[in-house]
């Protein structure tokens, strides 16, 4: 049964605005026998929550975040709480906006939403804001709704807890699980955000929506807010050496993603520092498509606003995902076409079209982790799929897997006879190219080196 949602605004405190859900159908079987669910028990919640934090106005986030819940072990957003206030139980949680956080935030949010509905809980969060989000910010997360409840109240608490231990078997970054209960809800996910979108498109001033940036092949002035083509391109620690590097996104998957006729193409990244590895890759993509799209302005849009980036991937005509929970959830929302890497990520359901029709997989691009290659930047030949040929290692040091290591000169390889050669002739061990036996083998062998060899 598809769920219905009526959204009911409450103010029940000079500081804090309430939204209200209250859940007319549910997709479980509704038992009429519950109690009628009505604003006193919503007053009463809120009330609740009031109480909780009574004279902590003044309190930052992380000691908000652990005034209710001492088991929390990520101040962004607490681990699930039961709670239980004159015989009323619901699951809890404290959402402290946190924007290098936020696709992990909003996605807790909609999971622990998921998981109150399907184990008879009602649902309550309370936001609290830090200096760094604005009040435009604030507008697109007051949007979501704070207390929900639930048609299906189940008025035995143990009876919400073991039915939660089968249904939320998955208590965080849950986005992965095949499982997790906020799959159930993708149409009412894609509502919120929307609204969300709409809350913060109406609080800005236009010109606060329009690109900072000047990196691009301009030939379309001005640059509007809303490209063509968004394409967020996550790097930093999708390229990094711990579990949660997810690699990066091939160049060469992304052309045939965008329309022909594309005029304005924007990459959305993070401000990573000038000459860093992040950097340059981002630098070499926008060069990449800008040779494949002449006719197109390709500009790349850096430590933009966050909301404005999330904007812009929303209502894009082509949005473009790397691996990542934040293009993840303005692509369910987008309205027009959304692609997103297959990587282990985000779960893949059996129904190709539980996201949408909108919503596609990117075919045959495998994410990459990089930390492999040495020197990094051979990472550009597996970005654009081609192979290193004989040319591109001429004048280049090469080593397979043994310990041998060659100078590619005139086309032949030459062998160092020894490593005081190597350092002799003035050679570094961080310019040897590390590459697969066949390629070096393909090069005929020369005469070893010794010093005489290299004028």
């Amino acid at each position: 049964m598809k769920t219905n949602f009526t959204f009911i605004t409450i103010l029940l405190h000079s500081t804090v605005h309430f939204n209200l859900v209250c859940c007319e159908s549910f997709h479980h079987q509704h038992n009429s026998e519950r109690p009628n669910i009505d604003h006193d028990i919503a007053n009463f919640l809120n009330h609740t929550i009031h109480e909780m934090f009574e004279n902590k106005e003044d309190q930052d986030c992380y000691d908000a975040g652990n005034i209710i819940s001492k088991k929390e072990d990520n101040w962004y957003f607490t681990t699930r709480v039961y709670k239980e206030h004159k015989n009323i139980t619901f699951i809890h949680n404290i959402l402290c906006p946190e924007f290098k956080m936020m696709g992990n935030q909003i996605g807790a949010y909609f999971n622990e939403v998921a998981c109150a509905l399907e184990s008879g809980s009602h649902y309550v969060m309370l936001k609290k804001y830090s200096i760094f989000v604005n009040e435009d910010h604030k507008r697109f997360f007051d949007s979501f709704p704070t207390v929900i409840l639930n048609p299906n109240y189940d008025n035995e608490r143990n009876n919400i807890v073991a039915k939660s231990k089968i249904v939320c078997e998955c208590n965080k970054f849950c986005w992965s699980e095949s499982n997790a209960p906020w799959l159930n809800h993708i149409p009412w996910i894609v509502s919120v955000v929307r609204n969300a979108m709409t809350d913060f498109v109406n609080a800005v001033k236009p010109e606060v929506l329009l690109p900072k940036s000047t990196n691009s092949t301009s030939r379309f002035h001005p640059s509007p807010a809303i490209p063509d083509v968004s394409i967020h391109y996550r790097c930093g620690d999708n390229l990094a050496i711990f579990k949660y590097g997810y690699g990066l996104l091939p160049y060469y998957a992304i052309p045939p993603l965008i329309p022909a006729d594309a005029k304005h193409i924007y990459i959305l990244t993070d401000n990573h520092e000038k000459g860093s590895n992040c950097h340059a890759i981002v630098d070499h993509l926008a060069d990449y498509i800008s040779a494949r799209f002449p006719q197109s302005q390709v500009q790349i849009c850096r430590g933009s606003d966050p909301l404005v980036d999330f904007l812009r991937l929303s209502y894009s005509n082509t949005t473009i995902c790397s691996a990542s929970t934040f293009c993840f959830f303005a692509a369910l929302a987008n309205n027009g076409t959304a692609h997103f890497p297959v990587t282990k990520l985000i779960a893949k359901p059996e129904n190709n079209s539980l996201y949408g029709s909108h919503f596609h997989w990117i075919p045959h691009a495998q994410v990459m982790n990089a930390v492999h290659l040495r020197p990094w930047h051979l990472i550009f030949f597996e970005l654009e799929g081609r192979t290193i040929t004989a040319e591109d290692l001429e004048g280049q040091l090469v080593q397979g897997r043994g310990r041998s290591v060659f100078y590619v000169r005139n086309q032949s390889r030459h062998q160092f006879n020894s490593g005081d050669v190597f350092e002799a002739l003035h050679f570094e061990w961080g310019n040897v190219w590390h590459i697969d036996d066949n390629t070096i083998n393909s090069i005929p062998m020369g005469a070893d080196l010794d010093y005489n060899s290299i004028v």
